[in-house]
């Protein structure tokens, strides 16, 4: 299949994954607005807000009454540097939902991640990229100092018996280290998810923000603009060097024919000899993805979000 035919008509090939209504399987719960580092893309760390437990279990509580959730992910800000975090999460857990985190990694003790674990969380998605101002980075950092990174608080992860996770946002200046950083992951023993996000536009969100909050720090959202990412441009890259196509898509939520994300699939084998053997699965993966979610919803009346495989396993 030639990728210029597919990159201007993807939704002729992929499936639409049925989530609307009630049947949305996922949630974003944000759980303050703090950080302990800084990213380029990113206002957050400008402000001081953690949110109260109890209106975080309201919250949970209301988002219930609306979705058939599969899955609740922790996000912030920083999540870890919420004192009440192991009750959030126990409080989801007891409702019979997943629990995701999405964290930067810095502040992931062996102490906080046995809390966690004995609690009840699923997966952890370590957000770690070039475009971050780190305190256990040094100055002028590699992509080596980057992977590295990601292995050791990876296995730390691992170690407390969670799943990990990797996520990066993407802009124009590190577009081209993604294929490099695609045969990172692809080769890793210890991720077994990837969320990429494109650096959007923040001009709009940022100027709110500066009027919500009492603070005189203003985020650099002028310097963004020429680091938007398309998805499309995402997608001749990933077919380009790796021959990978996506198999499903979510829509924007405002202009249903705007392709927010796509969704890739591929089989990683690691072999003793220290070899990978992959297999890229094409857009007519979606079948099955079709038959996955209609069987997880008749048993138990919900879809499947970001569900994790092993060979023993099924939906």
């Amino acid at each position: 299949m030639r990728v210029e035919k597919f990159k201007n008509r993807p939704a002729d090939f992929l499936y639409e994954m049925p989530y609307e209504g009630k049947n949305i399987p996922h949630m974003v719960l944000e759980v303050n607005q703090k950080c302990n580092i800084t990213c380029k893309a990113c206002y957050k760390s400008l402000y001081n807000y953690t949110k109260p437990l109890e209106q975080i279990k309201q919250e949970i509580d209301f988002i219930i009454t609306k979705r058939n959730l599969h899955v609740i992910t922790l996000a912030g800000g920083e999540p870890t540097l919420h004192p009440n975090l192991p009750e959030v999460i126990r409080y989801i857990v007891r409702k019979r939902i997943l629990v995701d985190m999405l964290s930067n990694g810095y502040a992931l003790t062996d102490n906080r991640l046995s809390l966690y674990k004995k609690a009840g969380i699923n997966k952890i998605y370590l957000h770690i990229d070039a475009q971050q101002k780190r305190p256990d980075l040094k100055e002028n950092f590699t992509e080596k100092d980057l992977n590295d990174l990601r292995t050791s608080l990876s296995n730390k992860i691992r170690n407390h018996g969670i799943e990990c996770a990797l996520e990066i946002t993407l802009y124009q200046k590190t577009l081209s280290s993604l294929p490099s950083f695609i045969n990172y992951f692809l080769h890793s023993k210890n991720f077994r998810a990837l969320l990429v996000t494109n650096c959007t536009d923040p001009t709009p969100i940022a100027e709110n923000r500066n009027k919500k909050y009492l603070n005189n720090e203003k985020h650099d959202s002028e310097s963004l603009k020429d680091e938007v990412v398309l998805n499309k441009e995402v997608l001749e890259i990933l077919h380009k060097n790796h021959r990978m196509l996506p198999y499903a898509y979510l829509s924007s939520n405002l202009m249903n024919d705007e392709i927010r994300w796509l969704f890739y699939f591929s089989f990683t084998i690691h072999l003793k000899n220290g070899q990978t053997k992959v297999l890229h699965l094409n857009p007519s993966f979606k079948f099955i993805v079709d038959w996955a979610c209609r069987t997880h919803l008749k048993k138990y009346g919900k879809y499947p979000f970001a569900v994790i495989l092993t060979p023993m396993q099924s939906f």
